[in-house]
């Protein structure tokens, strides 16, 4: 059998000294391989890695892909990388992968933009972000070897691919968020490989690519880098190198960078973890578990799940005994090795490896996955390969030291071990192709997981919308965890959504009386008083859920919403700007944005921004048509032509965008042109009325009479039966003054559906606003009589009545409203609105006393300002009780 799950030295050589088998610690000089033979190993272990990987390489994204990669705005900025390097407000310290996650985003998706269709919907697939995971998993495998080999370990071809099939790095790999800790480690190991070289020959060109591969590992994941510096340390000492003080004295600036990336670390993730209390006791607690915890997942890979049950919240003097057990193993190996040396010194530079590069993962610094539970695969990620180095070791010493039928048996021995593996790592990938099967695969598991019951709720309401099984899974976890923030406000947001209003309450109030500084609880609860007009209460909540966490999207929109409501429209754009900066994917917001702009007279501000909108949409029509829109609109016909001309080149047989475009140039007075596109339109699509009516008006403005009545004509004659093309006729004549003739219009479409309240009411409008009040009067009543039960019609007539300053007619209505509809809480508001207005502060305060009653809410509205010919009496009158 080949030396391939051995060492790379003699097989039937057995190697004596202090190493972790029993090895020499010599400078050793290899004598060149051959390169195929090497890159046919590397090669191996990559291939391995991908077969049990292939089957989840579609995988869709999950758990916190949403926020690290699709809704990260450092991620989503088109405008560069800078962000991740200079924005206080990111959780991690790590900028480097998020300028290789910023690379990732939009290399793929120029790519995908550029094999599909033009004009087709892009939708960006997870495959790429598996692969270059991949590769990621592959390199630490081939640089694990590569590090043994140097070292000469018996068994080292072994351990890497026992390591490239092991289900705790399987799932590291497929878990397309773990890319800072892959990362981290290959640049780890890259430097450890160079150390190893430096320690049998220093040389200043080593050295410096050892602090960049280092500097880069801190900058992807500094707390699980900073084991590097310390594993080095290890390397001085176990290596016994010649001037051991001087190369420990060279390492001390990597361990002081270590030091401060690490506290970077702590300080960016403060408003992440800060709902973690850890007392230090309990931190040794549990550093003791994780100890032995991935020690048994490493050898009996049982249940290796993404997410484990929460552990106990305080320690009894039982708590430290796996602390005791795993100091105690250290310190026999120690004495082991220091008087018998050879293997057993091997064995403990080996644990002590394991140990020192799990101790930054911990609890030593806080970070958001403990809040979860204290373990985590993909943080033992490089800790495992010291205790795989060390088994395989001492398999590949006893190899080296049995006969022929030994050394048969541990390699038979040693393909069962990796075969297993890849089976059982197979078997999990399958999880990962969906994160609904995952997440019940863990639930199986770890019952008691509720941030799993959290994530599967969260996939059953985006990716099928079952927002009753969302809400099912999210109850449990709170049954497991009440404190469970993210459950409590989802299932706020979502019992809000099923008309479940005052559960939803219930529910944002008690996170905050458990975590009154939780930013997300306050946004959502000033959001909730937004929404019942309790502007006052929800400008403070949102003002402070935005001093808290300003990426706070909700926190900077409802605060916005609230300034415009107050007729502060420039700090409202200002706050709206945060929630656009910090949540760039949000369209809606984008849009608000350029409305506000340009009712705010911010015409070139809004244009920027809608050039900015369409330039991260090009395959969007609909960006781009609001574009051209703003073009016109600030008179600049040429640029909104080659936005145009842009557009047809992508759709050259969109109806629609011809008729858009034919809409905006007709909406800025370009007649001639917008009967061009017009037409162009109902050319395409000849049977969609609006074009062709859109058209027959433009003629008309135009001065072609005879050829827009024709195409009138046209449209009567294709809904012969439908009032609505009458209707819109008489709108076309009311904006051109011409009364008499909308009054025609609106009788002849009334006489195409005579029981159509809308129709009729819109007649009775216009007969009012025309002056005839008798003839509005009479049709207002029928719309009333043809359906009695129906409120609408009625609450349509007071406004428009309030809206004419007709403040007695609107009472009369709001007093038959009451009187027919007694539980609209909302009418007998208006009721005492108006009757305030008018001087009636008696019955305003019985109206008002009613609307409480049926509405509490209401409690909190003020009386608005009176009118002067009333002011008298209400001066006159007792003080009002407050509000």
């Amino acid at each position: 059998m080949p030396d391939a799950l051995s060492s790379s030295g003699s097989a039937g050589q057995v190697p004596s000294g202090g190493g972790p088998a029993g090895v020499a610690f010599a400078p050793v000089r290899f004598k060149r391989a051959v390169p195929w033979r090497q890159m046919g190993m590397g090669l191996i272990l990559s291939l391995a890695m991908l077969l049990v990987c292939a089957r989840a390489l579609d995988g869709y994204f999950m758990w916190k892909d949403w926020s690290r990669l699709l809704n990260n705005p450092l991620v989503l900025n088109e405008g560069g990388i800078l962000d991740a390097w200079t924005s206080p407000y990111q959780h991690s310290f790590a900028p480097l992968a998020t300028s290789v996650s910023w690379l990732e985003y939009h290399g793929f998706l120029a790519a995908q933009r550029g094999l599909n269709k033009p004009g087709s919907k892009v939708l960006l697939s997870p495959v790429p972000f598996h692969v270059v995971n991949l590769l990621l998993g592959m390199a630490t495998a081939v640089l694990f070897w590569l590090i043994l080999r140097r070292l000469t370990v018996p068994g080292s071809f072994a351990a890497a691919l026992i390591f490239a099939v092991h289900p705790m790095t399987v799932e590291t790999v497929l878990y397309l968020s773990a890319l800072p800790i892959l990362l981290a480690v290959a640049m780890t190991l890259a430097a450890l490989l160079i150390f190893v070289y430096w320690l049998d020959e220093a040389r200043s060109g080593r050295y410096l690519a050892i602090l960049g591969f280092s500097v880069a590992a801190f900058l992807c994941s500094p707390v699980v880098a900073a084991a590097g510096p310390l594993l080095m340390l290890l390397m001085v000492g176990w290596r016994r190198a010649q001037d051991s003080r001087g190369r420990t004295v060279a390492l001390v600036p990597l361990v002081l960078i270590a030091l401060g990336a690490v506290a970077a670390q702590a300080w960016m993730s403060l408003s992440a973890t800060r709902w973690l209390v850890m007392p230090w006791n309990l931190r040794l607690a549990h550093a003791g578990g994780a100890f032995w915890f991935y020690l048994f997942k490493l050898i009996l890979p049982f249940h290796v799940v993404p997410m484990y049950s929460p552990w106990p919240g305080s320690v009894t003097a039982t708590g430290y005994l796996p602390l005791v057990g795993a100091l105690a193993l250290l310190l026999v190996l120690w004495r082991l090795g220091k008087q018998r040396g050879g293997v057993w010194r091997g064995a403990f530079f080996g644990a002590a490896a394991y140990a020192v590069a799990l101790l930054p993962v911990t609890g030593l610094v806080n970070l958001p996955t403990f809040l979860v539970s204290p373990v985590a695969n993909r943080l033992a990620y490089l800790a495992i390969m010291p205790a795989v180095a060390v088994i395989c070791g001492l398999f590949g010493r006893w190899r080296l030291r049995s006969q022929v039928g030994g050394r048969v048996a541990v390699e038979l021995a040693a393909l069962a071990v990796v075969l297993a593996l890849g089976i059982a790592s197979f078997t999990n990938a399958g999880y990962y192709r969906s994160p609904i099967k995952l997440w019940k695969h863990v639930l199986k598991v770890n019952p008691d997981a509720w941030a799993a019951h959290d994530n599967l709720a969260e996939q059953y309401f985006l990716l099928e919308g079952q927002i009753n099984l969302a809400r099912q899974e999210l109850q449990q976890a709170i049954r497991i965890n009440p404190d469970d923030a993210y459950a409590r406000l989802h299932l706020a947001l979502w019992d809000e959504q099923v008309g479940a209003n005052a559960d939803a309450l219930a529910q944002i109030q008690t996170m905050l009386a458990n975590h009154p500084q939780n930013a997300q609880a306050l946004a959502e609860l000033a959001d909730y008083e937004f929404a019942r007009h309790e502007y006052v209460q929800a400008a403070k909540h949102a003002l402070t859920a935005v001093q808290i966490d300003p990426t706070s999207e909700l926190g900077n929109r409802t605060l916005a919403n609230v300034l415009r409501f107050r007729h502060d429209l420039k700090d409202a754009i200002h706050y709206l700007k945060m929630a656009v900066r910090w949540h760039p994917n949000d369209i809606s917001l984008h849009t608000t944005l350029i409305e506000w702009l340009l009712e705010n007279g911010n015409k070139r501000e809004a244009l920027a921004q809608a050039q900015l909108l369409a330039g991260e949409f090009p395959d969007d029509a609909a960006k781009q048509r609001m574009l051209i829109g703003l073009e016109l609109a600030l008179g600049d016909a040429s640029a909104a032509d080659r936005t145009y001309h842009r557009l047809v080149a992508q759709h050259p047989n969109d109806a629609l965008l011809q008729y858009q475009y034919a809409n905006a140039l007709d909406n800025q007075n370009f007649f001639t042109r917008a009967i061009e596109h017009y037409r162009a339109a109902v050319r395409l699509e000849p049977k969609v009325l609006d074009f062709r009516f859109n058209l027959a008006t433009a003629l008309l403005d135009h001065g072609e009479t005879a050829a827009g009545k024709a195409e009138l004509n046209k449209v009567f004659a294709m809904a012969p039966h439908d009032p609505q093309w009458r209707v819109r006729y008489a709108l076309y004549f009311l904006d051109h003054h011409n009364v008499a003739a909308a009054l025609e219009q609106y009788k002849l479409a009334v006489g195409l559906q005579p029981r159509n309240p809308a129709v009729r009411f819109a007649w009775a409008i216009a007969l009012l606003n025309a002056g005839d009040k008798t003839a509005g009067d009479a049709q207002m009543q029928k719309v009333f009589s043809m359906d009695p039960q129906q409120v609408m019609w009625r609450v349509r007539y007071v406004i428009y009545l309030e809206s004419h300053h007709d403040l007695k007619g609107a009472v009369a209505e709001l007093r038959d409203i009451t009187q027919l509809f007694p539980t609209q809480a909302a009418a007998w508001n208006s009721l005492a609105m108006d009757l305030w207005q008018l001087g009636d502060v008696a019955e305003a305060r019985q109206a008002r006393a009613r609307a409480v009653k049926l509405n509490p809410a209401f409690a909190r509205l003020p009386f608005p300002p009176v009118t002067t010919n009333a002011a008298a009496r209400l001066n006159s009158a007792p003080p009002l009780p407050k509000q």
